[in-house]
């Protein structure tokens, strides 16, 4: 059973064309249509695993699927979801969600997020590179930034775009 943060959001059913399209992309901001993604960021890390958050924001007149991830710093992109086992700190693999019309996913920790595998070379704080997220309508560029080693929030959150 996935945490109470996934029972909370609403599902619709997506309305509307399947064409696939590709997203912008400015400083801490990314856009498909009227879908925009804000604040990625993930932890420093030395470990060869390690988690992205990011604010994702559907302004569309219909649901959208987050269907997953890809980045070339990284061998594997999956979509997560928090799921604590024995008390421990977990994450499962998750096959989508879905963003209702007028809503937001926020990955975040404790929640959900990307999880990348095999990470290629170490991410020092300050650092950045490229994640493209993928839609059922298209994909779109992220510039995911480093943060400080134990951050749980990106350094920028509650700034406006």
């Amino acid at each position: 059973v996935l945490p109470l943060a996934f029972s909370l959001i609403a599902v619709a059913a997506v309305a509307g064309e399947n064409d696939h399209t590709h997203g912008e992309q400015t400083d801490h901001k990314s856009t498909l249509g009227e879908v925009t993604l804000l604040h990625a960021w993930m932890p420093e890390t030395e470990a060869r695993d390690a988690l992205v958050f990011v604010e994702i924001e559907n302004e569309e007149r219909f649901a959208v699927t987050l269907l997953g991830a890809e980045s070339n710093q990284a061998a594997k992109v999956e979509l997560v979801g928090f799921d604590p086992q024995n008390g421990e700190a977990a994450y499962r693999p998750m096959p989508q969600l879905q963003i209702a019309s007028g809503s937001e996913l926020v990955l975040a920790p404790n929640a959900a997020a990307f999880r990348l595998s095999g990470i290629k070379g170490h991410l020092h704080a300050g650092d950045s590179f490229e994640v493209h997220v993928i839609f059922d309508r298209g994909e779109v560029p992220v510039t995911v930034e480093v943060e400080a080693a134990g951050a749980t929030q990106h350094s920028h959150a509650g700034h406006n775009h």
